[in-house]
């Protein structure tokens, strides 16, 4: 099955499996940046009061985690693995939301957090997401720059973006 990601005059067509496993991989990738900047917190001897609150979300954030995040996926079962991991206290925790706001890859949430087929992403979304694929590493440049587009449009032009199948 394919899905349609449509905002005003820019689209983007993906096969749904390959969909699910963009947005795990950049889910896992937005993990493994935070896992580095946890790591390179915890060294820290002199922290100030914004690296300390960051330093207690990330380490929430892999006290909940842990050890599955580390775990590959070999099936063709992405979402639901993202889901259970979204599914987690992530998202009503405040202090682990802002740890993924202040490492600008709150993105990789929004885009895991949806149905895999249908939704909408706000203009802030698309901004958030477009600040994820900025911050983080990612193996497959070829799908965001096909997709990206789609994400600048909703800013640019405050609109929003249409998942359909």
């Amino acid at each position: 099955m394919m899905l349609n990601i449509i905002c005003g005059n820019k689209s983007f067509t993906i096969n749904l499996d390959d969909w699910n496993y963009f947005r795990y991989e950049i889910f896992m990738s937005c993990i493994e940046h935070l896992d580095y900047l946890y790591k390179k917190y915890e060294n820290m001897d002199d922290k100030d009061i914004d690296a300390q609150n960051l330093y207690y979300g990330l380490r929430s954030i892999f006290t909940i985690l842990e050890p599955e995040w580390k775990i590959k996926i070999t099936d063709k079962n992405y979402y639901s693995y993202v889901t259970k991991m979204i599914n987690t206290d992530l998202a009503e925790n405040f202090i682990i939301m802002d740890a993924f706001i202040n490492t600008q890859t709150i993105g990789s949430l929004k885009l895991a957090n949806k149905i895999d087929c249908i939704g909408y992403y706000s203009p802030g979304d698309s901004y958030d997401i477009l600040n994820t694929l900025d911050s983080i590493k990612f193996n497959n440049p070829d799908i965001i720059r096909n997709i990206r587009p789609v994400w600048v449009e909703s800013v640019n032009r405050n609109l929003v973006v249409r998942l359909q199948t």
